[in-house]
């Protein structure tokens, strides 16, 4: 079998599909390897030298930590995202937590905004 050649091509973002269905057809193109890293306004990918704020590791989920806060008594969406800042975690990253334990009717909201454990929640 000949030897395949890795070759880098720049493509502008409205042909794209266009020149990937052209390569993809063409005989002797072996397999496509897509880097589809966005480049920052400085032209070079996003974070590429590093800078942002490094992802969290914690050893427990955001569901557990919904629910031990819940435990203690109910609580609004500020004063979540407050108790999250102090664990080190991302105010905003309460949203997929608080909707994943609605989903499956773990906690829920009165009219006034306050979250609080439902009897599956408790459980």
């Amino acid at each position: 079998m000949p030897k395949p050649f890795i070759v880098g091509v720049e493509v502008e973002e409205a042909l794209f599909g266009k020149v990937i269905r052209k390569l993809n057809s063409m005989p002797g193109v072996v397999k496509l390897h897509l880097d589809l890293d966005r480049p920052g306004k400085t032209g070079k990918p996003a974070k590429a030298n590093g800078a942002g704020k490094p992802r969290g590791t914690f050893t427990e989920s955001g569901d557990v930590a919904i629910l031990k806060l819940l435990a203690k008594g109910g609580m609004r969406r500020p004063e979540l995202r407050k108790a999250f800042e102090e664990q080190g975690r991302s105010a905003r990253s309460i949203e997929s937590p608080i909707h994943a334990l609605k989903s499956v009717g773990k906690i829920r909201s009165d009219k006034e905004g306050v979250w609080s454990l439902t009897a599956k929640g408790k459980a």
